[in-house]
């Protein structure tokens, strides 16, 4: 399973739903300045003579309404995963993990396969990836050792301690 940075969904959520809230307050200004006889014209053509249609009112509000809820979802789902990466560095069992894998992108993300065992001895092996050059996983190479957390009651629940939040209480359970 894939883990990302779950800031990513939250940043992305965040712009859909204010461009979506800036969409809607253009249509709730009711009246548009080509519509108020009081306010000067530009000197260009409308977009009228040029053979464009400008935006219909319920063409706005569809398409106000898709950027906020998606926006919105994208972002709770965003601030769910951040929670639940909390909840696992907190109360999970922390391990030492190895790199199997780097792939890194041009200038952008990277992809890390980490392995780790667990507990009850099964190797399990899992997926970090980011968006964004220049993070902690740019350090790393393959063979090194990373600070693995799983969730207690199930081990297929875990994720990088990209953070190093637990990292001695690896290196202590190791001993």
């Amino acid at each position: 399973m894939i883990r990302e940075n779950p800031s990513v969904p939250i940043l992305m959520g965040l712009v859909l739903l204010v461009l979506g809230v800036v969409i809607g307050g253009e249509l709730l200004q009711g009246t548009s300045a080509n519509d108020d006889p009081t306010v000067a014209r530009p000197l260009r053509p409308s977009a009228r003579a040029q053979g464009r249609q400008p935006a219909s009112s319920s063409a706005k509000a569809g398409a106000s309404l898709v950027f906020i809820s998606f926006g919105a979802g994208l972002s709770l789902y965003g601030f769910r995963q951040s929670k639940r990466q909390g909840l696992l560095l907190r109360d999970g069992v922390p391990v030492v993990g190895r790199v199997v894998h780097i792939h890194h992108e041009r200038k952008r993300s990277s992809r890390l396969t980490y392995r780790f065992v667990d507990d009850q001895g099964q190797v399990r092996e899992g997926v970090y990836s980011t968006l964004f050059a220049g993070g902690p996983l740019d350090e790393l190479q393959v063979g090194t050792d990373v600070t693995v957390v799983y969730d207690a009651a199930d081990s297929r629940r875990h994720t990088l301690d990209v953070d190093h939040v637990r990292r001695a209480d690896a290196a202590l359970r190791r001993l």
